[in-house]
């Protein structure tokens, strides 16, 4: 509704004291992998044992048949090289001082801060969906699932 100036010069604008992002608040990928981080235990690589496919030795028996016992390799070893991602808060004391009093409608800072939290998550997301290990990127779920034949090396 479109009020005219009798009214909108005399009545002030109720605004609320949060900042809202309905876009950037994580992928149901990343925050599956957020719930329970594995510990970086120490060193520039982080190495691993996966089991990539499964046997197919064995089975079901009936009384005195001979078992299929053949050895077989379905693991690898994973690794991951250490890699990080930031983003800066970066808020001039002057706009601090500028945000201070009462007409201050939300915190500045606290804002800055939870604006970057949530670009952080989609930067987070983006590297674990679109990453390919080269220089600073981070390894994909597509690079450290290839089999060698999207991606030659997953590091």
């Amino acid at each position: 509704m479109i009020f005219n100036t009798a009214v909108t010069t005399t009545t002030r604008e109720f605004i609320l004291k949060k900042v809202f992002d309905q876009v950037t608040t994580g992928t149901p990928g990343l925050m599956t992998f957020l719930q329970k981080p594995a510990e970086w235990k120490s060193g520039t690589t982080y190495k691993f044992a996966i089991k990539y496919t499964d046997t197919t030795n064995g089975g079901n028996a009936g009384i005195a048949d001979k078992l299929d016992t053949d050895r077989q390799n379905v693991r690898v070893q994973a690794e991951f090289n250490l890699k990080m991602a930031n983003k800066p808060v970066v808020v001039a004391i002057a706009e601090t001082t500028a945000n201070m009093g009462d007409e201050q409608i939300v915190d500045l800072l606290d804002t800055e801060f939870d604006s970057q939290a949530q670009s952080l998550m989609t930067l987070l997301a983006q590297n674990l969906y679109t990453g390919n290990g080269t220089g600073n990127d981070w390894d994909s779920l597509a690079s450290a699932a290839s089999d060698s034949t999207l991606f030659a090396t997953s590091k």
